[in-house]
């Protein structure tokens, strides 16, 4: 889900939520994951968005803060994303 970097390695543990609202043509949500892969670090992310369903178009934003490595203390890494999607 959301931004995550792809890595090679054999799933440890999994933990993934996801809320959010729909509202006439606006859908508020947030998200959080939580990955450990055997002999990688925990990994987490949280991703706030917000999608706006304009008849047959989605367009939708998001900011996602992403810690690569949650057991070496890091600071997260932000990134954002925006995108439209057509729906049929």
């Amino acid at each position: 889900p959301g931004l995550n970097a792809v890595y090679g390695g054999f799933l440890d543990y999994f933990l993934f939520v996801d809320a959010g609202y729909t509202y006439k043509i606006v859908r508020p949500y947030a998200s959080y994951s939580l990955i450990k892969l055997k002999g990688f670090d925990e990994t987490d992310d949280l991703r706030l968005g917000l999608t706006l369903k304009l008849a047959v178009v989605n367009v939708n934003g998001a900011v996602e803060w992403y810690n690569f490595s949650k057991n070496s203390g890091q600071d997260r890494e932000r990134f954002y994303t925006l995108n439209a999607s057509l729906g049929f």
